[in-house]
């Protein structure tokens, strides 16, 4: 299976060099290169599709996600993950990002989150994407996992013995010495993680300049940078996925002089 990493789309404003129509283009011409015959195609998208909750940058969101899916046909799952300018603060916590992949012209989306739901599972191709809303909480400054929901999630999908790849948008370690933005509970999650052999989180949220990759018995974390974010280095990630877990990443950097996605290929080895 093929990953497609997006996140932070920040689409309220974005370089005059990347538009997202020229993205797009760019995007479902990487895919095309990489993926094999009737290989499985995945595009996830670790949170921050909006801004501050607007209802406007979501229609614009919407519109780039639309038109996304009708580039890639039917060969793409879409699995949508709220991150925390997705809300807003003022409002019942996930209820915009709830009207938004409820939406009907979100096709297969659903509104998976509120106060009483903060962890869902969408199964593809064998592989459950178990999603984990981290900022159920409502507070801007830092991520959280409801574990109790996150380990119910996780033993259904031992049960059924499939595959899982656990999606967040908040970052598990820490960025700065002081940071208080990553994930408050995560030495919960990955304890989680490791009791259920989890082989892959991705995640969102730091705009990283390079990638964040950690590994672990069996196991890799992938952080995304900010596709469109002003003054950020704007980018996505491919990661080939198979039974052994993460195998192969590729890391994409947007050159602004060029108009195009610089690649670089990254084999991502668990430790054993």
């Amino acid at each position: 299976m093929l990953i497609v990493q997006l996140s932070d789309l920040h689409l309220h404003e974005y370089p005059p060099t990347l538009t997202p129509a020229h993205c797009i283009t760019l995007i479902e011409s990487e895919i095309s290169r990489l993926q094999r015959r009737r290989e499985p195609l995945c595009v996830v998208v670790c949170g921050d599709l909006s801004y501050q909750g607007n209802p406007l940058i979501y229609d614009i969101a919407r519109g780039f996600l639309v038109s996304l899916r009708e580039r890639l046909g039917n060969r793409a799952t879409l699995i949508l993950c709220p991150g925390n300018h997705d809300c807003d603060e003022n409002a019942p916590a996930g209820s915009e990002f709830a009207a938004f992949t409820s939406s009907a012209s979100v096709l297969g989306q659903y509104a998976w989150f509120g106060n009483a739901i903060r962890v869902a599972t969408r199964t593809a191709h064998g592989v459950d994407f178990v999603v984990a809303n981290s900022t159920f909480h409502n507070d801007h400054l830092y991520g959280k996992v409801d574990t109790t929901q996150l380990e119910e999630h996780l033993i259904e999908s031992a049960r059924r013995r499939n595959r899982t790849v656990l999606i967040l948008h908040h970052h598990l370690l820490p960025r700065e010495a002081r940071g208080r933005s990553a994930v408050w509970n995560a030495d919960d999650v990955y304890r989680l993680v490791l009791e259920h052999e989890v082989p892959l989180i991705l995640h969102g949220h730091i705009h990283e300049d390079a990638p964040r990759i950690a590994n672990w018995r069996r196991g890799a974390l992938i952080g995304a940078a900010s596709l469109f974010s002003l003054g950020a280095e704007n980018g996505f990630n491919i990661v080939r996925f198979g039974r052994s877990g993460a195998r192969r990443l590729w890391v994409y950097r947007y050159n602004h002089l060029e108009r195009r996605f610089d690649r670089k290929s990254v084999f991502v080895r668990p430790w054993r």
